[in-house]
């Protein structure tokens, strides 16, 4: 859990002053409380020279966020500091009291910071307010979010490029902008790699693994070689993983090997850890991101068909067996001779977050909005293909879901989490300067 930095700026001569001391200390006990992991300044910074020491603590404690408390009517230029010295994500406290022009400070310092370009929140109430607490939780979440990003790596698994039209020849600018954008290290691995260290593992290797996930694979259509086949894998998955620290994978499954990565992307996500198996490195990266906030395995499909309210978002199949209603609801099929895709349908779930991630040149736009999963028959599911499906219902028409998506300039993978994490994601694109759009939202 990141750490983030907790401080009060003050001026002495003005009214108000006498809460600074009680009110930072009681923010700092009900943040804690919270599970916030909070750094207090050691003291009130009433001029630079307090400012600097803050900072020269905060430093030393590594903090990756900051809480400014604007006491009363603050100068600029000590906020100026902290924000300049720190440069890390900065949330501002306002006070609800008249007389102190806490407020008016945050707005006047926020219109400022506007004009600049330069991404902050802010939260409003006394030190036990709820819904500031709840806001500041959100905050530390989105810190803990573009924290990691900072020093993620991402596999991207298959084989790379070895022609340019200008520039770079062996990573695409893609690559480098988003990594400069986002944040994190694309990693190339090649696909023959992992085939290799599958093909020389010994049988010994393999069966220590193979009951236990026969146990959580549901109902099993392929052939015994088949599936000694995807175990292999698996270790040899797991194997790049350590070998490269890897937080995350992108994998190439289209065109060329279809398959191979299917049910170990399935296997990885009920044990938290992201595999892509269409070579997705930005939805890649975004799940892991939120895996940060809450462990737990998530939906990537495509939007496929629609009728009346509900949006069919379909797959190859890799999604984990955790997210349909039973284990024994989802089933392994043969793809290919030694390959396999995952076959379900999502479980109901009436409280789901739905994002997009779009873009390029340093330019990206991020679709969330609310939705809910219902439930889908067997009928439904075999009719959809048999690869993995989820009913997605946004509460509107259909029709008009996709309207807006498509002219909107949203990309075609959508992900499916459980939970609602639509103010953390928010904050996430104020941080990272992406733009934010849902359903509520006129377009543009």
């Amino acid at each position: 859990m990141s750490k983030i930095g907790l401080v009060a700026l003050v001026t002495r001569e003005y009214s108000g002053s006498y809460r600074s001391e009680e009110f930072v200390n009681d923010v700092f006990d009900n943040l804690t409380k919270k599970g916030i992991s909070v750094i207090k300044a050691e003291k009130v910074v009433e001029d630079p020279s307090s400012a600097l020491e803050v900072c020269d603590q905060f430093k030393n404690e590594e903090v990756k966020g900051l809480i400014i408390i604007d006491i009363n009517w603050v100068v600029d230029s000590l906020q100026y500091i902290m924000i300049n010295e720190l440069k890390v994500p900065t949330m501002f406290w306002a006070l609800p009291y008249n007389e102190t022009y806490s407020l008016a400070c945050v707005h006047h310092f926020g219109s400022f910071l506007k004009s600049q370009d330069v991404p902050f929140e802010y939260v409003y109430g006394a030190s036990d307010d709820e819904c500031a607490l709840n806001k500041v939780k959100t905050f530390a979440n989105a810190v803990n979010m573009v924290s990691r990003l900072k020093s993620m790596r991402v596999g991207l698994i298959g084989p790379r490029q070895t022609w340019r039209v200008a520039g770079a020849q062996d990573i695409t600018s893609e690559e480098f902008e988003f990594s400069d954008k986002i944040g994190p290290t694309i990693l190339h691995i090649e696909m023959d790699e992992l085939i290799n260290d599958a093909e020389n593992l010994t049988n010994v290797e393999v069966d220590k693994v193979k009951a236990d996930l026969r146990n959580r694979s549901g109902k099993i259509e392929i052939s015994d070689k088949a599936f000694d086949y995807m175990v292999r894998m698996y270790l040899a998955t797991k194997k790049a993983i350590k070998k490269y620290h890897l937080d995350s994978i992108a994998a190439e499954t289209c065109p060329n090997y279809s398959g191979l990565m299917n049910v170990q992307s399935s296997w990885l996500a009920d044990e938290g850890f992201v595999v892509d198996t269409e070579g997705d490195i930005a939805h890649a990266v975004m799940q892991t991101c939120l895996n940060i906030v809450c462990k737990s395995a998530t939906f990537l499909g495509e939007i496929c068909s629609y009728k009346d309210d509900t949006v069919n978002i379909y797959h190859e199949g890799s999604t984990a067996h955790s997210l349909a209603k039973s284990t024994k609801d989802a089933r392994i099929m043969e793809s290919g001779e030694l390959g396999c895709y995952i076959g379900l349908s999502l479980r109901a779930m009436n409280n789901v977050t739905v994002f997009n991630l779009a873009g390029d040149n340093r330019s990206y736009k991020m679709f969330v909005n609310k939705a809910k999963v219902e439930e889908c028959s067997y009928e439904e599911w075999e009719n959809s293909g048999k690869g993995c499906l989820a009913k997605v219902n946004f509460g509107i028409s259909a029709k008009d879901v996709v309207d807006h998506l498509i002219k909107s300039g949203a990309d075609h993978h959508y992900v499916v989490k459980e939970g609602d994490y639509t103010n953390e994601l928010r904050m996430l694109c104020n941080y990272l300067k992406i733009e934010y759009t849902s359903l509520d939202q006129k377009e543009g």
